[in-house]
Protein backbone atom coordinates (compact mmCIF):
# COMPACT_ATOMS: atom_id res chain seq x y z
CA UNK A 1 0.00 0.00 0.00
CA UNK A 2 1.21 3.68 -0.97
CA UNK A 3 0.40 6.59 0.89
CA UNK A 4 1.42 9.81 1.32
CA UNK A 5 2.51 11.74 4.65
CA UNK A 6 1.43 15.67 4.71
CA UNK A 7 -0.66 17.73 6.19
CA UNK A 8 -3.28 18.41 3.34
CA UNK A 9 -6.78 17.96 3.97
CA UNK A 10 -7.37 17.58 -0.08
CA UNK A 11 -11.00 15.43 0.01
CA UNK A 12 -11.21 15.40 2.87
CA UNK A 13 -7.85 13.26 4.39
CA UNK A 14 -6.13 13.56 8.01
CA UNK A 15 -3.73 15.56 7.85
CA UNK A 16 -0.40 14.13 9.39
CA UNK A 17 3.56 14.67 9.61
CA UNK A 18 6.69 12.55 9.49
CA UNK A 19 7.20 12.85 12.95
CA UNK A 20 3.43 11.38 13.41
CA UNK A 21 4.26 8.59 11.51
CA UNK A 22 7.54 7.47 13.01
CA UNK A 23 5.55 7.98 16.31
CA UNK A 24 3.29 5.27 15.07
CA UNK A 25 5.60 3.16 13.70
CA UNK A 26 7.70 3.11 16.29
CA UNK A 27 5.25 3.10 18.87
CA UNK A 28 5.75 6.22 20.87
CA UNK A 29 1.92 7.28 20.87
CA UNK A 30 0.63 5.92 24.31
CA UNK A 31 -2.71 6.84 23.65
CA UNK A 32 -2.40 4.19 20.92
CA UNK A 33 -2.20 1.69 23.65
CA UNK A 34 -5.71 1.79 25.34
CA UNK A 35 -8.13 -0.54 25.97
CA UNK A 36 -10.05 0.01 22.48
CA UNK A 37 -6.47 -0.15 20.81
CA UNK A 38 -5.68 -2.28 18.03
CA UNK A 39 -1.91 -3.08 19.03
CA UNK A 40 -1.42 -5.64 21.79
CA UNK A 41 1.53 -3.84 24.11
CA UNK A 42 2.37 -7.53 25.16
CA UNK A 43 3.82 -8.12 21.58
CA UNK A 44 5.39 -4.94 20.74
CA UNK A 45 8.52 -6.43 21.88
CA UNK A 46 8.60 -8.34 18.83
CA UNK A 47 8.42 -5.41 16.13
CA UNK A 48 11.36 -5.21 14.69
CA UNK A 49 13.11 -1.66 13.35
CA UNK A 50 15.03 -2.66 9.89
CA UNK A 51 16.32 0.97 9.14
CA UNK A 52 16.41 4.00 11.35
CA UNK A 53 16.44 5.35 14.29
CA UNK A 54 14.60 4.28 17.24
CA UNK A 55 13.01 7.77 18.04
CA UNK A 56 10.29 9.61 16.07
CA UNK A 57 12.09 12.69 16.54
CA UNK A 58 15.15 11.76 14.63
CA UNK A 59 13.34 10.33 11.88
CA UNK A 60 12.17 13.95 11.00
CA UNK A 61 15.05 15.02 11.59
CA UNK A 62 17.12 12.32 9.29
CA UNK A 63 14.39 13.77 6.57
CA UNK A 64 15.61 17.18 6.99
CA UNK A 65 19.30 16.48 7.08
CA UNK A 66 18.65 14.83 4.04
CA UNK A 67 16.82 17.86 2.76
CA UNK A 68 19.73 19.99 3.18
CA UNK A 69 22.38 17.85 2.03
CA UNK A 70 20.42 18.01 -1.48
CA UNK A 71 20.00 21.64 -1.88
CA UNK A 72 16.56 22.09 -0.04
CA UNK A 73 15.30 24.85 2.10
CA UNK A 74 12.05 22.85 3.80
CA UNK A 75 10.86 26.65 4.82
CA UNK A 76 10.28 27.42 1.27
CA UNK A 77 8.31 24.29 0.28
CA UNK A 78 4.02 24.33 0.46
CA UNK A 79 2.96 23.84 4.08
CA UNK A 80 0.92 20.73 2.83
CA UNK A 81 4.42 19.30 0.88
CA UNK A 82 4.84 15.39 0.52
CA UNK A 83 6.85 14.91 3.84
CA UNK A 84 7.58 11.22 3.17
CA UNK A 85 6.04 7.96 1.15
CA UNK A 86 4.66 5.15 3.40
CA UNK A 87 4.85 2.26 1.76
CA UNK A 88 3.52 -0.75 3.74
CA UNK A 89 3.27 -4.47 2.89
CA UNK A 90 1.73 -6.98 4.90
CA UNK A 91 1.31 -11.07 5.57
CA UNK A 92 -1.77 -12.86 6.42
CA UNK A 93 -0.64 -14.52 9.84
CA UNK A 94 -0.94 -17.94 8.36
CA UNK A 95 1.37 -17.40 5.09
CA UNK A 96 3.42 -20.09 5.79
CA UNK A 97 6.37 -17.30 4.07
CA UNK A 98 9.22 -16.48 5.87
CA UNK A 99 8.64 -13.15 7.60
CA UNK A 100 12.20 -12.17 8.44
CA UNK A 101 13.47 -12.88 4.44
CA UNK A 102 10.03 -11.40 3.20
CA UNK A 103 10.10 -8.21 4.94
CA UNK A 104 13.76 -7.95 4.40
CA UNK A 105 13.84 -8.16 1.09
CA UNK A 106 10.70 -5.73 0.77
CA UNK A 107 13.10 -3.24 2.55
CA UNK A 108 16.31 -4.31 0.01
CA UNK A 109 13.41 -3.57 -3.16
CA UNK A 110 12.44 0.09 -1.94
CA UNK A 111 16.06 0.64 -1.87
CA UNK A 112 16.76 -0.41 -5.20
CA UNK A 113 13.91 1.45 -6.99
CA UNK A 114 13.61 4.50 -4.93
CA UNK A 115 17.35 4.73 -3.65
CA UNK A 116 18.90 3.01 -0.49
CA UNK A 117 19.59 6.83 1.09
CA UNK A 118 15.56 8.06 0.53
CA UNK A 119 14.43 5.18 3.17
CA UNK A 120 14.16 7.08 6.29
CA UNK A 121 12.56 4.67 8.48
CA UNK A 122 11.85 0.68 8.16
CA UNK A 123 9.47 -1.07 11.19
CA UNK A 124 8.01 -4.59 11.14
CA UNK A 125 5.03 -5.15 13.30
CA UNK A 126 3.84 -7.72 15.03
CA UNK A 127 1.85 -6.33 17.66
CA UNK A 128 -1.35 -6.38 15.77
CA UNK A 129 -4.24 -8.70 13.59
CA UNK A 130 -1.28 -9.04 11.10
CA UNK A 131 2.80 -9.30 10.66
CA UNK A 132 3.46 -5.65 8.30
CA UNK A 133 5.86 -3.54 7.35
CA UNK A 134 6.31 -0.01 7.41
CA UNK A 135 9.00 2.12 5.28
CA UNK A 136 8.84 5.77 5.55
CA UNK A 137 10.48 6.93 2.20
CA UNK A 138 11.66 10.59 1.44
CA UNK A 139 10.28 11.98 -1.61
CA UNK A 140 13.70 13.02 -3.33
CA UNK A 141 12.76 12.90 -7.16
CA UNK A 142 15.56 14.42 -9.17
CA UNK A 143 17.04 16.40 -6.58
CA UNK A 144 13.33 18.06 -5.75
CA UNK A 145 10.75 16.63 -3.46
CA UNK A 146 7.92 15.44 -4.98
CA UNK A 147 5.64 13.18 -3.91
CA UNK A 148 3.24 13.12 -6.43
CA UNK A 149 5.37 12.20 -9.22
CA UNK A 150 5.70 8.66 -6.63
CA UNK A 151 1.78 8.40 -6.26
CA UNK A 152 0.57 8.60 -9.63
CA UNK A 153 -1.93 5.45 -10.35
CA UNK A 154 0.44 5.09 -13.65
CA UNK A 155 3.80 5.18 -10.97
CA UNK A 156 1.98 2.55 -8.02
CA UNK A 157 0.35 0.34 -10.52
CA UNK A 158 4.37 0.17 -11.97
CA UNK A 159 5.74 -0.44 -8.51
CA UNK A 160 2.75 -2.56 -7.47
CA UNK A 161 3.62 -5.38 -10.52
CA UNK A 162 7.48 -4.52 -9.83
CA UNK A 163 7.21 -5.95 -6.11
CA UNK A 164 4.94 -8.63 -7.38
CA UNK A 165 7.51 -9.75 -9.76
CA UNK A 166 10.43 -9.20 -7.24
CA UNK A 167 9.28 -9.44 -4.31
CA UNK A 168 6.01 -11.40 -3.63
CA UNK A 169 6.24 -14.38 -6.23
CA UNK A 170 9.60 -15.52 -5.44
CA UNK A 171 7.89 -16.26 -1.65
CA UNK A 172 5.36 -18.26 -3.13
CA UNK A 173 2.57 -15.76 -3.17
CA UNK A 174 0.11 -15.25 -5.49
CA UNK A 175 -1.83 -11.91 -7.17
CA UNK A 176 -5.45 -11.37 -6.17
CA UNK A 177 -7.66 -10.63 -8.23
CA UNK A 178 -9.83 -7.88 -8.44
CA UNK A 179 -13.43 -8.34 -6.10
CA UNK A 180 -16.95 -7.73 -7.96
CA UNK A 181 -19.21 -6.28 -6.81
CA UNK A 182 -21.47 -8.97 -5.19
CA UNK A 183 -18.49 -9.84 -3.60
CA UNK A 184 -17.56 -6.65 -2.04
CA UNK A 185 -21.25 -6.66 -0.85
CA UNK A 186 -20.93 -10.36 0.62
CA UNK A 187 -17.70 -9.21 2.17
CA UNK A 188 -19.23 -6.37 3.57
CA UNK A 189 -22.50 -8.53 4.99
CA UNK A 190 -19.61 -10.75 6.24
CA UNK A 191 -17.73 -8.10 8.54
CA UNK A 192 -21.02 -6.27 9.99
CA UNK A 193 -22.31 -9.94 11.04
CA UNK A 194 -19.56 -10.97 12.84
CA UNK A 195 -18.79 -7.60 14.51
CA UNK A 196 -23.06 -7.99 15.93
CA UNK A 197 -22.64 -11.58 16.89
CA UNK A 198 -18.74 -10.05 19.33
CA UNK A 199 -20.86 -6.88 20.38
CA UNK A 200 -18.33 -4.70 18.87
CA UNK A 201 -19.75 -1.56 18.39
Amino acid sequence: RFGGISRSTKGGRKPNTLAQAAAHNLRADQQERGARAHIDPAKSHLNKILVGPSNPALVAALAQTKMAEAGIDASKLRKDYTQAIELMTSLPPSSGVDEERFFADAVAWVGRRYGDANILSAVVHRDEATPHCHVLLLPLVGGKMNGAALKTRQATQEALRDFYDAVAKPHGLRRMGRASSAQKADIVKAVLERLSTTNDP
